[in-house]
């Protein structure tokens, strides 16, 4: 929920130019010691597709966990 979250406000912020440059930045703190995530293949596969296929993070995430 926070992921679909940060993409949603991330995308409409001029700091980040595109998709692929939000999903790097999600991956740096999802990489970070103490965070801990649930499915994470399936988050971090989720959010691979919703920035390269342009299609909504939910709609990745059901992709992905299919």
């Amino acid at each position: 929920m926070v992921v679909y979250e940060l993409t949603f406000i991330l995308a409409r912020r001029r700091r980040f130019p595109d998709r692929p440059a939000i999903e790097r930045y999600l991956r740096g703190i999802l990489a970070a010691p103490g965070v801990q995530v649930d499915a994470r293949a399936t988050l971090l596969a989720a959010l691979s597709r919703w920035a390269t296929h342009g299609v909504g993070f939910a709609d990745a995430w059901l992709l992905a966990s299919a």
